[in-house]
């Protein structure tokens, strides 16, 4: 229950009791102005006052109410017939303290109201209880990564320490509190939150003991000294470096320039992957915690781009609000692209210290880091970016990425914002199987079609349709998968089309045990009844006979390629009419796709050769 505090200095007798919110207009009062309201004042471990004003008119008296929730559900407090411009209210620490009032007309009977005018909401913090000195300092949990929750208390009350002021404090230390970690690691990052309307401007200290000469690094909210701070908008950041594992250590918070109140505290571990060649590496489905508290845009502290720092002259991203976004204090982490398809990298649970949020920027870039120098978004190298200007609890974004690939991106707090997440990415779900290829030819009056799998995962069988505009198509045969396969599966369908038909279009499907149709692809074929090409057997382990049927002798010309395009087969031939066999050996060559162009008088076939390891 929050309680009236009253003072001497207020002339009316307050009658606590509850009244009615309608607002009846009767004959002879006006319905005043609303009031005006103020920042609460003198907020401590014991309450707060309420500042208002009236905005004059036909106002009489001022009637304020103030609970414990928003709604004013449950028995709300209320002053009615007051014109003083503050009252103080007593509620327990840790309370929030809701409040609203509005102006009365008391010319006839008091039922002439104005609306309500909301004060805004204030928090009780705790009281600073033994904490006042450096033996008394209050444990806080060490955060590796800065999501936990803050810890939140008051300088109000405590008195001046022992220990004499930090260099870098301004005015007299009067009212300091402390507080001890145990941290894991060798650095320590202490970070104040004063977002809250209330909050204190404040300074911090660490010490490695109590009576200690001096901190080990201390700050102050304007202080610009980023060996041991790092810049934010709604506190003061100190960092030590080089600390001992498993040591505690001490903080010391103090209001600058003396000013006491609220205030918001974390300490908290600096990140591991602050560099690109640093960068975690993440794994499908899996999120790990990451924060930007205590990283910087100069990740090794040798200034520059080194190690893709983002630092100077490409310290800018443009696909930020606006068109631009400066990069201050951001993280690195890679995804592995097993499968090609469409990711997904998630941000969830974002917690942040202000309220400028996150803002993140990828590429696919991989042995360097100079496609990140540049930051564009043009998709030169793959690139991709999250952003927004404001904190979102959860933030997502895709990419493309082909089997083999790795991508790399940068979380980074917009506006130097300290911010705690999860970070995640969803993979595409890979197809039940992998094709490797699918080729569809004509040779010697018949169609033969060959498809190779990679891998194949509950795959039921396949499926070959026929059409003869490549709009509508009928089910010609059906041949059985191999179900469960880490191997390498060549499938082969062969047809004779009717000589009234000049071409067709085949398409493969594939079905899995659960009956889920996979469409694999449409191959066109001209059944040129001239000179036609084929390559048997295709794919090969060892060697292929490239076979070209001619309808008269003629000038040929046979060349095989490797995926770089290195030539490996140059033939030039004079053929017979009929079959001409030209053989590749491909035994002392690599695993892939080989291209096959045939040159003649008449025409140009180009089609692939595929060579397995067995």
């Amino acid at each position: 229950m929050i309680k009236l505090k009253y003072f001497n200095s207020v002339i009316f007798v307050f009658t606590l009791m509850i009244v009615s919110l309608t607002n009846t207009i009767f004959a002879g009062c006006t319905n005043p102005p609303a009031p005006i309201v103020a920042p609460a004042s003198g907020i401590n471990c014991n309450g707060t006052c309420l500042n208002f004003a009236s905005s004059g008119g036909s106002t009489t008296s001022l009637i304020i109410q103030y609970d414990d929730n928003a709604g004013f559900t449950s028995p709300t407090q209320v002053v009615e017939g007051t014109t003083s411009t503050q009252i103080c209210v007593t509620a327990p620490a840790g309370t929030t303290v809701y409040w609203r009032i509005r102006a009365v007309d008391c010319t006839g009977p008091c039922t002439c109201y104005s609306a309500y005018t909301s004060g805004a909401s204030v928090v009780i913090p705790a009281c600073p209880a033994t904490s006042d000195n450096c033996a008394g300092a209050i444990a806080m949990a060490f955060q590796p990564t800065g999501s936990g929750a803050w810890t939140c208390s008051t300088t109000t009350g405590a008195t001046a320490s022992a220990e004499a002021n930090p260099a870098c404090w301004t005015g007299n230390t009067l009212e300091d509190v402390w507080y001890r970690v145990t941290i894991s690691g060798t650095n320590l990052l202490v970070t104040t939150d004063q977002s809250n309307t209330t909050g204190i401007d404040s300074q911090v200290a660490i010490y490695s003991s109590c009576g200690a000469a001096a901190p080990v690094s201390c700050s102050m909210d304007a202080f610009a000294d980023y060996a041991n701070y790092y810049e934010t908008t709604t506190g003061a950041t100190a960092l030590a470096t080089g600390l001992t594992s498993g040591n505690t250590y001490y903080i010391r918070v103090d209001g600058d320039a003396a000013v006491d109140g609220f205030f918001c505290l974390k300490a908290t571990g600096v990140p591991t992957n602050n560099c690109y060649g640093s960068a975690t590496a993440l794994t499908a489905g899996v999120s790990v915690n990451g924060s930007t508290y205590g990283a910087s845009e100069d990740c090794d502290g040798v200034g520059g781009t080194s190690d893709c720092d983002l630092g100077g002259s490409n310290s800018v991203i443009d696909c930020g609000p606006g068109g631009g976004a400066s990069i201050e204090n951001n993280v690195w982490y890679t995804v592995p692209c097993a499968t090609s398809g469409t990711y997904t990298v998630n941000l969830t649970s974002v917690s942040c210290n202000g309220t400028n949020g996150l803002q993140v920027w990828g590429s696919l870039t991989n042995a360097t880091c100079s496609g990140y120098n540049a930051q564009s978004n043009d998709g030169t190298n793959g690139e991709f970016c999250i952003n927004t200007a404001s904190v979102s609890a959860s933030m997502s974004g895709t990419f493309t990425c082909t089997a083999g690939q790795t991508a790399r991106f940068t979380v980074d707090g917009f506006a130097a914002e300290m911010c705690s997440f999860g970070v995640s990415f969803t993979a595409p779900v890979p197809m039940p199987v992998e094709l490797i290829s699918f080729e569809a030819a004509y040779l010697r009056n018949q169609v033969g079609l060959t498809w190779v799998t990679n891998t194949e995962r509950e795959n039921d069988y396949f499926i070959i349709e026929r059409s003869s505009d490549g709009n509508t198509f009928y089910e010609v045969n059906r041949i059985d998968g191999a179900g469960n396969s880490l191997d390498k599966n060549v499938y082969t369908y062969y047809e004779r089309p009717r000589e009234s038909e000049d071409y067709a279009y085949y398409r493969l499907k594939q079905v899995d045990l659960n009956n889920t149709i996979n469409d694999l692809g449409t191959r066109f074929v001209n059944f040129d009844r001239g000179n036609t090409v084929m390559i048997v057997p295709n794919p090969t382990s060892l060697i292929s006979d490239i076979v070209i049927n001619t309808k008269q002798s003629e000038e040929v010309n046979v060349m095989v390629q490797d995926y770089n395009g290195k030539v490996i087969l140059a033939h030039d031939f004079k053929s017979v009419e009929g079959d001409n066999r030209v053989p590749v050996n491909l035994e002392s060559y690599s695993e892939g796709v080989y291209y096959v162009s045939v040159t003649s008088n008449s025409k140009t076939f180009k089609t692939k050769l595929i060579k397995l390891i067995d």
